[in-house]
């Protein structure tokens, strides 16, 4: 099952805000909190721990689970002597995130003697987690997960993502990653802008993000990384299916009932012998093969990627099929051209691959 998330951070922000944010955000069936430890010194350390104790616990009997972020470093700042973790039973957390690692035996011992999840950096070197793996750790409670990028341009690219995701993917870890919201400001540290894992994400709007990062199907639980995230990204981002890729378009005028019913299907699906040109969904033509769809009045033009068109008449025993375009090709009378999907989810169209179903809204 697929999760959401939001965070927090107690040092930066007010109490009764947060205690409406996780509430608000419990309305909307968010179920993961993330907040962090990195930030915290030998200054700071006991007015930031008695703040986050009351909110982590407030939020852990709401049903959250608790991700508190650290590191190795911390530990000595708040003299906690593993694998004790009493420290972090009295915080509220439920999950530790390691920014860092120890040396496995430790993680072991953690997992061996507490009841909380660990859940470690998916950029963790390769021998790291070959390390894991021989220590046969207990994946029901061992997680992975993205970092977060404040500075505009050090997220990380599309390729990278995919291949360190797999690795963790693969072995059978639950896995997670970071999007940012338009309405919030506050991060972890003084600079912000913008708190996502892709790069590619920074500007995009929150849904989007998140329809790409489900997309891949190689994410759990996808966590909004700064503060506060506004009541209507929280509701787009509940509403969203992620089963399948849906896809918000623009309709041309006066198509007709067939081709509304077409675009409307809810089954359609790329077909297994994929060309680079289109995305083809084929098995309407014959749900609707005794269907009439006549040839439009539409401007002559070459087609262009993320147009949306339907095979009418003319196209004989292809008719009714529906094409989206990925190549630019030249104009074609026997298809009509039905619709256009939105600029900011084009990125959403290198996701639909062999046989793999998804929608329009």
């Amino acid at each position: 099952m697929k999760k959401l998330g939001i965070s927090v951070y107690p040092e930066k922000q007010d109490k009764d805000e947060i205690i409406n944010y996780i509430d608000l955000a419990k309305k909307y069936s968010f179920s993961r909190l993330f907040t962090s430890l990195l930030q915290v010194n030998n200054e700071n350390k006991n007015e930031v721990i008695d703040k986050m104790t009351e909110i982590c616990n407030y939020a852990k009997n709401k049903g959250f689970d608790v991700v508190v972020d650290i590191s190795p470093a911390i530990f000595q700042i708040l003299d906690i002597k593993l694998p004790d973790t009493s420290f972090f039973d009295k915080l509220g957390a439920t999950t530790i995130r390691l920014d860092a690692n120890f040396d496995g035996l430790v993680e072991k011992e953690i997992l061996k003697k507490s009841n909380l999840n660990l859940e470690i950096n998916i950029t963790t070197p390769t021998k790291f987690v070959n390390l894991l793996e021989k220590l046969n750790l207990p994946k029901d409670r061992l997680f992975a997960s993205h970092n977060f990028y404040p500075q505009m341009y050090s997220g990380i690219g599309e390729k990278y993502f995919l291949e360190t995701t797999k690795n963790f993917k693969h072995l059978g870890y639950k896995t997670a990653a970071f999007i940012t919201s338009k309405n919030a400001m506050v991060g972890p540290w003084k600079i912000n802008e913008g708190l996502c894992t892709l790069e590619e994400h920074r500007n995009l709007p929150i849904d989007i993000q998140a329809k790409y990062l489900f997309g891949t199907e190689l994410i759990d639980s996808v966590i909004i990384g700064d503060a506060f995230a506004s009541e209507k990204e929280l509701k787009s981002l509940s509403l969203i299916n992620s089963k399948d890729i849906s896809f918000n378009v623009d309709l041309e005028n006066d198509l007709s009932q067939t081709e509304k019913d077409i675009i409307s299907f809810d089954n359609h699906f790329r077909r297994g012998d994929i060309n680079e040109y289109t995305i083809r969904s084929t098995k309407t033509r014959i749900v609707y093969k005794e269907k009439s769809i006549l040839p439009n009045k539409r401007k002559e033009k070459n087609q262009i990627p993320g147009e949306i068109y339907i095979t009418n008449d003319d196209y004989l025993n292809y008719k009714g099929e529906l094409h989206i375009i990925l190549k630019e090709m030249s104009y074609d009378k026997r298809k009509n051209l039905v619709g256009n999907i939105k600029k900011e989810e084009m990125i959403l169209l290198k996701l639909i691959g062999p046989e793999k179903k998804f929608k329009f809204e």
